[in-house]
């Protein structure tokens, strides 16, 4: 196996390992985390060129070459794989606890922030705009409101919301929203509620 066949190959390993563990590295980088996925792209199909030109070469010496099917071989059935699980082969997202209460709302551009409530009293939020943010920690619930406290924050932010409380939303009729609140913000930031298993728990704020 020649330096080129050895290289393809690597290069094919080192995507996949990448791509399977995104889940660990991708809110990291932060800004950088669009061009990341953007060059993870360009480079799977500069391998899907490659393994191409390599399966013509096969044809050409009519499938003689045991260490070039070999490499055509395991470089495909890798990139079928990536192809069909851009996520990774594993959903380490399944590991986590399970969420009590999950809220969103999509703002400009198509840029999107969640908010993951787990039964472990523990949060996420992860907003993918131009790039990744994601701030984790943990929640309490005192009467109708939930705290947040330890707060593990991205380099870009310096701050997070202190409390929240589960309201109808301003700006869409019929749904609620959990209205996040800063240290003496009067206006608050809405994410839209999808789903809530802490009804029992949080009675709802009514708009006056």
């Amino acid at each position: 196996m020649n330096f080129k066949k050895i290289g393809l190959v690597v290069a094919t390993f080192l995507l996949f390992v990448l791509v399977n563990t995104r889940y660990f590295w991708d809110a990291k980088l932060e800004a950088f985390a669009l061009p990341v996925f953007i060059a993870l792209i360009l480079v799977f199909f500069v391998l899907c060129a490659l393994v191409v030109i390599q399966i013509l070469f096969l044809f050409a010496e009519n499938f003689r070459n045991i260490k070039r099917l070999f490499t055509v071989v395991f470089v495909t059935f890798i990139l079928i794989l990536i192809f069909l699980r851009p996520r990774g082969v594993i959903d380490f997202y399944k590991f986590e606890a399970k969420d009590v209460l999950f809220a969103q709302r999509e703002g400009v551009a198509n840029c999107m922030t969640t908010l993951q409530l787990k039964e472990n009293n523990t949060f996420k939020e992860r907003s993918v705009c131009f790039g990744v943010s994601e701030v984790t920690g943990s929640y309490r619930v005192k009467n109708d409101t939930i705290f947040f406290h330890d707060i593990n924050l991205n380099r870009s932010e310096n701050s997070y919301y202190e409390y929240a409380v589960i309201k109808p939303s301003i700006y869409e009729v019929d749904r609620n929203a959990i209205m996040r609140y800063e240290e003496k913000d009067s206006i608050g930031s809405e994410l839209w509620v999808v789903f809530n298993k802490l009804d029992n728990e949080i009675p709802i704020k009514q708009n006056h």
